[in-house]
């Protein structure tokens, strides 16, 4: 219940939880000219409260809890990409690794995560 006088909050979720988003569908990866760099790509997400996607890597399959980026309409804006795509560096040592992705809400609740995909890459020579 609401307090004596005080007005209805209109549009916020008082009793419960938000709805959680669904994983975003047709996510992969590739290696970029095999050595150190990864493109992961998705297509657009279009639910209602979406704010951004946050990006997991890890190096054992199904394993991927370890955020390294979170990308929002002003940092791909800022890095002059759309919001379906992401580039990652920073694979110095050659192996395998796995990716997952996650939409998120204004409110930032995470929704669920996409299937995993994964790249093989060479490292720095």
């Amino acid at each position: 219940t609401r307090p004596i006088g005080a007005a209805w909050d209109i549009g916020a979720y008082e009793y419960g939880t938000p709805p959680v988003l669904d994983a975003i569908t047709g996510f992969h990866a590739a290696a970029f000219n095999g050595s150190t760099w990864a493109v992961l790509i998705w297509p657009p997400y279009t639910a209602a409260d979406f704010a951004g996607v946050n990006v997991y890597r890890c190096t054992v399959t199904g394993a991927c809890s370890n955020r390294i980026a979170q990308i929002t309409a002003a940092s791909a804006a800022a890095a002059h990409s759309p919001m379906t795509q992401w580039f990652d560096s920073k694979l110095y040592t050659a192996g395998t690794y796995y990716y997952t992705v996650a939409p998120y809400n204004t409110s930032n609740v995470v929704g669920t995560m996409s299937s995993e995909v994964s790249i093989t890459v060479t490292g720095k020579q």
